[in-house]
C-alpha cells in the first residue's frame, strides 16, 4: 500500500551534491566506523537480532584468523572498544567479547542492552509504520534517496520519515497524529529527522512512547 497525497520528487541531482551534503550529514545504513562508535543507535533499530549476532560471528572468526601479526585496521577496532588487551593472547578472546564489542560499536552498554532494545524495537514494524491509513491525509514530498530529503527539509523546514525504502517531508502537524507536540523537546533533539536523528538517544524515547501507546 502506497500512503496517499505522494508527490513524486526530483531525484536527478547530482552525485557531486550528494557527496557535499555526506560531509555535513551522518549517513544513513552505513555500517560501524573500525575507528569510531557510531553516533546514530536508532538507524540500526529494527534489524533482527540476527543482524547483529552475524556481524559478531564475522568479528569472532576475523580475530581467531590472526596470526603473529594482528592488523593494524583490527587493532585501531579493538582498542576503540577497550578490548586491546584480548590482542595479547588471541585464544582469550571469546564470543561473548565478540557480541560486546559489536554492541559497542552501535552504542550500547553491552550486547544485553542491545538485545533488551532490539526486541523491545521489533514489536513495532517501523519500515512502513508511517504509512498507516490513520497517518493519510498529509500532503508529503517523497525521495528515492535520503540526501536528497535531508536537502529539502534543510532547505524548507518539516519532519523527515521513512517508508519501507522512500523517504518523505511531511508537515509538523503530523506529529500530533503520533499523540506528541507539534514542537516536542524529543523531536526537536533530533532535529525532527526520524531516519537520521542528531539524537540518537531522543530517537529511543520517541519509539518508548511509541510503544507505550500500543500498550
Amino acid at each position: 500500500m502506497n500512503p496517499q497525497n505522494k508527490i513524486s520528487a526530483d531525484s536527478s541531482r547530482s552525485s557531486e551534491q550528494s557527496s557535499e551534503l555526506s560531509k555535513t550529514t551522518n549517513q544513513p545504513f552505513s555500517e560501524p566506523s573500525q575507528r569510531a562508535k557510531i553516533d546514530y543507535i536508532a538507524c540500526h533499530l529494527g534489524k533482527p537480532l540476527s543482524y547483529f549476532k552475524s556481524k559478531a560471528d564475522v568479528l569472532f572468526k576475523l580475530v581467531k584468523q590472526q596470526d603473529l601479526v594482528v592488523s593494524d585496521s583490527l587493532k585501531m577496532r579493538l582498542s576503540d572498544a577497550g578490548y586491546e588487551r584480548r590482542l595479547e593472547n588471541i585464544a582469550d578472546f571469546k564470543r561473548k567479547d565478540a557480541l560486546n564489542l559489536i554492541a559497542s560499536e552501535y552504542q550500547f552498554e553491552s550486547w544485553n542492552h542491545l538485545k533488551h532494545w532490539v526486541e523491545k524495537i521489533n514489536r513495532i514494524d517501523f519500515s512502513d509504520f508511517f504509512g498507516q491509513p490513520k497517518f493519510l491525509g498529509f500532503t508529503n514530498v517523497w525521495f528515492n534517496n535520503y540526501g536528497d530529503a535531508k536537502q529539502h527539509q534543510i532547505e524548507n523546514g518539516g519532519v523527515l520519515l521513512s517508508y519501507r525504502i522512500q523517504f518523505f517531508i511531511t508537515t509538523p502537524f503530523f506529529l500530533e497524529r503520533l499523540g506528541f507536540e507539534k514542537d516536542d523537546p524529543e523531536w526537536k533533539a533530533m532535529e525532527f529527522d526520524w531516519v537520521n536523528p542528531k539524537s540518537p538517544q531522543a530517537k529511543l524515547n520517541v519509539i518508548e512512547t511509541l510503544l507505550n501507546q500500543l500498550q
